[in-house]
């Protein structure tokens, strides 16, 4: 079809307007969404998937991975809220009709690599503060870490155990 004709390159995760057989006349525009790349690592599963979601939150229900307001999500590398736009709107491509195709590639078919979203789990702790019982969610990789993400103040004659710099588990007692 035109597309064809015009050079652009579909995967079948794209969304064409009008659908990618469907006659033209002069000049119809077709409008094209493609999917976004991404790489999604969660509950030592790694799943490779393309999306239209725009945010952590839609992707991840998009893939039926379940989540809690404590965890952490990382793009890249860097955290962000689970409602953050990890992808600028998608960009359309406009061809103006199969009898002119389109000058250049556009810049949304040019490749681009996966995006990387990663979710970390939080974990239960429960802090015994001088007999004052709380419990905590943490993303924290220490115990000195998570007391800290938590506004404890611990002064230099306080005895913490286990000690500052021991990994977080699930359900700790500290």
């Amino acid at each position: 079809g035109a597309l064809v004709e015009a050079g652009i390159k579909l995967t079948p995760y794209d969304i064409v307007d009008p659908a990618p057989h469907s006659a033209l006349t002069p000049n119809t525009q077709v409008l094209v969404r493609p999917a976004r790349s991404v790489i999604v690592e969660a509950d030592q599963r790694t799943l490779a998937h393309f999306t239209h979601r725009q945010t952590p939150r839609e992707i991840l229900g998009e893939l039926g991975v379940e989540f809690s307001n404590y965890d952490n999500v990382l793009v890249e590398g860097r955290r962000v809220s689970l409602d953050q736009r990890i992808f600028l709107p998608s960009q359309t491509a406009t061809s103006a009709s199969h009898t002119q195709p389109a000058a250049s590639k556009p810049a949304w078919q040019q490749p681009s690599p996966p995006v990387r979203l990663v979710l970390r789990r939080a974990f239960t702790l429960y802090v015994d503060d001088g007999g004052v019982s709380n419990t905590i969610y943490t993303t924290a990789d220490t115990v000195g870490e998570a007391l800290r993400e938590h506004d404890f103040i611990i002064y230099r004659g306080d005895q913490v155990r286990p000690e500052l710099g021991s990994p977080v588990s699930p359900g700790l007692k500290v």
